[in-house]
């Protein structure tokens, strides 16, 4: 079982998802485990990874191409260190260690690989992404600990000041200031589900300041699509649709990283599950001709 691309989600999806799998009657990790193969290891990005480093994952080709030739051999690979794991009852989810989960498939490594197994909730398993991600092997901007401080207290109400602080590497005062956030805006009616999950959006929302009180994200989201595509449009006219080989080329020649974004976003997720699902049953039927 090769999970090459995992659909993602909101977080507020995503938990909903990995909420009902610890109610399944397989609720015990099956045993300890000091490995797992990598394709028996499943992401929920949208939970256990920072919104803004999303992207990431493949952008730091240089670090993931490291790995790779650190890993050698797929036959007789030379370990990394143990990736974080955490059943949730149905799956192995990874906590921390994305890229080496990453450089593992990229070096065709099917045989098991050392884990460390995670054993506590899912909240605390949030919260050990989010003080894993707060050090050093991703750099995170302020505003990245922000967000995750923000989304500990949006969706997680029973942690600590202190412990959100301490795992998202931010001040006690800021947590306490979202927890206010969070409160009021409960108070006034707002659904978990439509507050913003970026915290300047959300503190944004709290205060009333550039958002009408029924403003609608999605609306907005759609309005910022339209405005662009329209400027792709006058800019391009129908070059881009005439030769998209050039029109990717030129993508890439801007911002060499855009290709591996792109196929990362949740806007393109069902296109690229779709493509690779064509291509290997083409294979398959390939294969089957021999």
């Amino acid at each position: 079982m090769t999970d090459y691309t995992t659909p993602e989600t909101d977080i507020t999806k995503g938990l909903e998802i990995l909420r009902r799998e610890t109610l399944q009657e397989a609720a015990t990790a099956p045993g300890d485990l000091e490995a797992l193969a990598p394709g028996d290891i499943k992401r929920m990005v949208a939970v256990f990874q920072p919104r803004s480093l999303e992207g990431r994952l493949a952008e730091d080709d240089q670090h993931v191409a490291t790995l790779v030739d650190a890993i050698g051999n797929a036959k007789s690979p030379r370990f990394l260190d143990p990736i974080l794991v955490w059943w949730s009852g149905v799956h192995w989810y990874v906590v921390d260690g994305f890229h080496r989960l990453l450089a593992y498939r990229k070096a065709g490594v099917n045989q098991p690989v050392p884990v460390a197994v995670f054993s506590g909730s899912l909240e605390e398993a949030v919260e050990a992404a989010a003080a894993a991600n707060s050090k050093d092997k991703l750099p995170m901007t302020k505003k990245d600990k922000n967000n995750m401080a923000w989304r500990l207290t949006l969706f997680f109400e029973g942690r600590s000041k202190r412990q959100v602080a301490r795992s998202c590497a931010v001040s006690e005062r800021n947590v306490a200031n979202m927890r206010k956030a969070r409160r009021e805006l409960l108070e006034r009616g707002e659904k978990l589900e439509n507050i913003p999950e970026e915290w300047d959006d959300a503190r944004r929302f709290w205060q009333g300041i550039d958002f009408p009180e029924n403003h609608d994200f999605d609306a907005a989201r759609q309005r910022k699509v339209e405005r662009m595509a329209k400027a792709l449009s006058r800019a391009l006219g129908r070059t881009a649709y005439r030769d998209p080989d050039v029109f990717a080329a030129a993508l890439k020649f801007n911002e060499a990283r855009l290709p591996r974004w792109l196929l990362e976003s949740h806007e393109w997720a069902d296109d690229v599950a779709d493509f690779l699902q064509a291509r290997a049953d083409l294979e398959e039927d390939e294969n089957g001709d021999y």
